[in-house]
C-alpha cells in the first residue's frame, strides 16, 4: 500500500504539504482507534495567545502620554489575547494600597525612587536581558537603560518616553543684512546658529538693543520647565565631556570620574552651591531684561513667542517643535524657523573648582530624565509574566519608533535605533530635507553617545521637597529679585535643614542607590 505521505509529492509547499500529511493519516487510522460509529475524534485546541485569560491594569501617571500608551498597549492585547485597562493618576510612593489593583505603573524618572524604597517593584527578569530577545535591551542607549529606571544594583522597569529638546531660531531675522553686519560689529564673529549658552545669550543681547524690545520666550511658568533649563545649563559647566574612547585616560575634568551631580560623592552632601550651579544661575540672571513679559494667568507659549512675539530664539521640547507653523503651499515648517542643537558651555569647572577654556565648538553635558517616563512591575502584581511582555513590547525597537512618529507627544531618542544614521523617525515633524538632517543630527547630538558622563535628575523620594526649594530660589534670581551665588547659597542650606530631617544612613543610602552603588 502506498504511504499517506507519498500521495502528497506534488504539492509545492513543504509546510502544506506536512498538515496535510498529518490530517490523511489521521483519516487513514480512524478505523483503528475504536471510535463510535459517526462520533469524530476532537483534536486538542492549541491557544496561540499566550496571555488570553489575563486582565492587566495600567496606571500612568502623566496624563499627556495616556492615549499613546492606550493605543500601543491595544496592539500588544490583540496579539496576546489579554486586556489592558489604562488608568490615569499619580502613583503615591508613600501609600501603595491606593493602587493596589496595578500591575504595572508608568512613573516620572525622578519618581522611580519614592516606590522602590518601599520593594515595590520587580527587577528586570533575565530573559529580557537576553541578546536574542525582541527587547534588544542592548540597543537601549545606556543611561536610559542602567541608570534611569535602576535603583542600586537593580534595574526596575524600562524607559518608554524620552527626552527632547531643540534649539529654534528665526532664520529670516537672522539672514538680514543689518543684522548680520552689527552683530559682527558687536562681537567681531558671524551671525549664525548657536553652539553655547553663551552664543545664546550674545544673540539674545544684540537683538534686544537693535530692536528695542525683548528677544527671548518669558522665563518659564511651570516649575519643572524652568529647573530643566537651569540644569541644563549646569551640567554643561559642572565637568568636561568625557568621550567613552578615552575613559581610561587621567583627566582633570571635574566631576568626570564620579556619577553624582547634586550631591557630593562620598559625603554625600548637596553640591547646588558649586560653581557650575551658581553659573547656571548667572546666565538665567544675567538674560533676565531679554525676555518677554509673562502673562499672568496663562502657562508660557514659547512657539507663540518666537513666532508672532519678538523672540529670535528658544529651546523648545519636540512636542513644541511639533507647533511650529507651516507652509500651506509645501506643508513643511516654514522656513522662518531653523534648527541648532542643544548648546554646550565655552567653559567648564575643574576639580579645584576653577574655570576652564573649552576646545572646540562647546562642552556639551546631556541632562536627561526631565521628560522620561518609566514602565515598571508591581511586586503585588499576579500577572508579572504578562506585565512584563507588555513593558518590552512598548519598548522594542519597533513600537518605540511607531510612538516616535507621534509628535503630538514629543518623546525624544532613548534608543540607537532612534539616531541611527538612515533612520527616519522624525520626518513627522515635517521640515524639509535639508532642516530634517539638522533635525536627525541634533537628536543624535542630544543623547551624545560618545559621552560617558552625563546627567540626571534626582531620584531620591526627598526629590520633591529638593526640587521645590531649588525652583524657588532659581525664580528669585532670574527674576532679578536676587545675586545668583545668594540663590544658590540659600537654596543649599534649605536643602541641608532637609537632610537633618532625615536618617543620616538612610539618606546616605538613598543617594547612593539613586547613582547605580549599593
Amino acid at each position: 500500500m502506498q504511504r499517506p505521505c507519498s500521495i502528497l509529492s506534488g504539492i509545492r509547499h513543504q509546510h502544506w504539504a506536512i498538515q496535510a500529511c498529518r490530517v490523511l493519516s489521521v483519516v487513514l487510522l480512524l478505523p483503528l482507534t475504536g471510535c463510535p460509529s459517526g462520533t469524530a475524534p476532537t483534536a486538542p485546541s492549541v491557544s496561540t495567545k499566550p496571555f488570553a485569560s489575563v486582565k492587566l491594569v495600567v496606571v500612568c501617571s502623566d496624563p499627556h502620554f495616556v492615549r499613546q500608551l492606550t493605543d500601543r498597549s491595544s496592539s500588544w492585547a490583540g496579539k496576546t489575547g489579554a486586556s489592558v485597562r489604562i488608568e490615569s493618576g499619580r502613583v503615591e510612593s508613600k501609600a501603595p494600597q491606593d493602587v493596589p489593583q496595578a500591575d504595572l505603573i508608568v512613573v516620572h524618572a525622578n519618581e522611580l525612587g519614592g516606590l522602590a524604597v518601599k520593594a515595590e517593584l520587580v527587577a528586570v527578569p533575565a530573559p529580557l536581558k537576553a541578546n536574542n530577545h525582541p527587547l534588544q535591551r542592548a540597543r537601549i542607549v545606556e543611561i536610559y537603560r542602567d541608570t534611569l529606571p535602576a535603583w542600586g544594583s537593580d534595574v526596575q522597569g524600562l524607559p518608554l518616553f524620552g527626552d527632547g529638546f531643540l534649539v529654534i531660531y528665526r532664520a529670516d531675522r537672522f539672514a538680514e543684512e543689518k543684522h548680520r553686519v552689527g552683530f559682527n560689529k558687536k562681537y567681531s564673529r558671524p551671525l549664525d546658529a548657536p553652539t553655547t549658552w553663551e552664543d545664546i545669550a550674545e544673540i539674545a543681547t544684540y537683538f534686544a538693543e537693535a530692536e528695542g524690545k525683548p528677544s527671548l520666550p518669558p522665563l518659564p511658568n511651570q516649575p519643572d520647565r524652568l529647573l530643566t533649563q537651569f540644569h541644563q545649563i549646569a551640567a554643561c559647566y559642572d565637568r568636561k565631556a568625557r568621550s567613552e574612547s578615552n575613559t581610561s585616560q587621567k583627566q582633570d575634568d571635574g566631576l568626570a570620574q564620579t556619577p553624582a551631580f547634586h550631591f557630593q560623592s562620598g559625603t554625600w552632601q548637596p553640591r547646588i552651591d558649586s560653581p557650575s550651579f551658581k553659573a547656571a544661575a548667572t546666565w538665567l540672571n544675567q538674560t533676565h531684561a531679554l525676555r518677554m513679559p509673562s502673562k499672568p494667568g496663562e502657562v508660557d507659549n514659547p512657539v507663540a513667542a518666537i513666532d508672532t512675539g519678538s523672540a529670535v530664539i528658544a529651546v523648545l521640547t519636540l512636542a513644541e517643535v511639533a507647533q511650529l507653523p507651516k507652509d500651506p503651499a509645501t506643508g513643511a515648517v516654514s522656513s522662518r524657523f531653523q534648527i541648532a542643537a542643544m548648546p554646550g558651555t565655552r567653559t567648564y569647572f575643574n576639580a579645584a573648582g576653577k574655570p576652564e577654556k573649552t576646545v572646540g565648538t562647546g562642552n556639551y553635558i546631556p541632562y536627561l530624565g526631565s521628560r522620561t517616563l518609566i514602565g515598571a512591575v508591581r511586586q503585588a502584581s499576579p500577572n508579572q509574566d504578562a506585565a512584563w511582555d507588555l513593558l518590552a513590547d512598548l519598548a522594542s525597537p519597533t513600537t518605540s519608533i511607531t510612538m516616535l512618529n507621534d509628535p503630538i507627544a514629543g518623546s525624544g531618542p532613548f534608543r540607537r535605533e532612534h539616531v541611527d544614521q538612515g533612520r527616519d523617525p522624525w520626518l513627522v515633524y515635517n521640515f524639509d530635507p535639508i532642516r530634517h538632517q539638522r533635525f536627525a543630527d541634533a537628536m543624535r547630538s542630544y543623547v551624545s553617545l560618545n559621552v560617558s558622563n552625563p546627567t540626571v535628575v534626582v531620584r531620591t523620594p526627598d526629590q520633591a521637597a529638593l526640587m521645590a526649594a531649588l525652583e524657588a530660589a532659581v525664580r528669585r534670581t532670574a527674576m532679578g529679585q536676587q545675586p545668583p551665588a545668594d540663590a544658590m547659597q540659600q537654596a543649599a542650606n534649605e536643602w541641608k535643614a532637609l537632610d537633618a530631617k532625615q536618617n543620616p544612613e538612610e539618606l546616605a543610602k538613598w543617594r547612593r542607590n539613586s547613582v547605580g552603588l549599593p
